[in-house]
């Protein structure tokens, strides 16, 4: 199983999408959060159905976005977020 999490400091966990086996749909969603990320573009999705997700760039550019994982404790993310800041 594959999944995407997008996490904020303030407001929490935005997104956690889970893919069965599914690799095509996994790699869309990351390519979407890298394009938003890299054009500074807010991310916007839509699967045609029952999924929507609308998340400013201001907002995505705080986030600490995770794939492939299952789970992720606040102290792994603290851990992230002090060595963005190190740098």
């Amino acid at each position: 199983m594959k999944n995407v999490t997008i996490i904020h400091p303030e407001f929490g966990q935005l997104l956690n999408e889970q893919f069965e086996d599914e690799q095509d749909q996994h790699k869309i969603y990351l390519n979407a959060i890298h394009s938003a990320l890299s054009l500074k573009n807010p991310l916007t999705m839509f699967n045609g159905v029952d999924n929507l997700v609308h998340i400013p760039y201001i907002i995505l550019k705080d986030c600490v976005i995770v794939g492939n994982t299952s789970k992720m404790s606040l102290g792994q993310y603290a851990m992230v977020k002090m060595k963005e800041g190190v740098k």
